[in-house]
């Protein structure tokens, strides 16, 4: 593994963690960070960190200029469904950016959703 898979292993256990200094400075050895490493990123600020809405805003703008959404509509509704995140609501947040990344064939998104609505349900449990 090279030192960028080293790094991001680094990363994702940082995720698993409460540890926003750690998170931090392991997200900064990605730079810059790949949609789904800035989504989990995003969800993990979404919960722990305070830097939840410029990580928001950061990732709705890599979103839109990976997929260049032609409906502003679809822009509007992923923006919705990411303020969502830190909320009560955040299961069908969750739903929402799950169905539009499956529909861009963002499999890697997808995956870092899925994983977080996996999470949830298990607390709910």
């Amino acid at each position: 593994m090279g030192s960028h898979g080293h790094a991001r292993t680094r990363f994702l256990r940082a995720l698993a963690g409460d540890n926003e200094l750690l998170v931090e400075a392991t997200s900064a050895e990605l730079r810059p960070l790949g949609l789904a490493d800035a989504l989990a990123y995003t969800l993990w600020q979404a919960d722990h960190g305070q830097r939840f809405r410029p990580a928001m805003n950061r990732w709705h703008r890599a979103w839109e200029q990976e997929t260049q959404p032609r409906d502003p509509r679809l822009s509007s509704f992923v923006r919705a469904a990411l303020e969502l995140l830190p909320t009560r609501h955040q299961g069908p947040a969750l739903a929402a950016l799950a169905s539009v990344a499956r529909q861009q064939h963002l499999l890697e998104v997808v995956a870092v959703v899925e994983q977080r609505m996996h999470r949830l349900a298990e607390q709910a449990a």
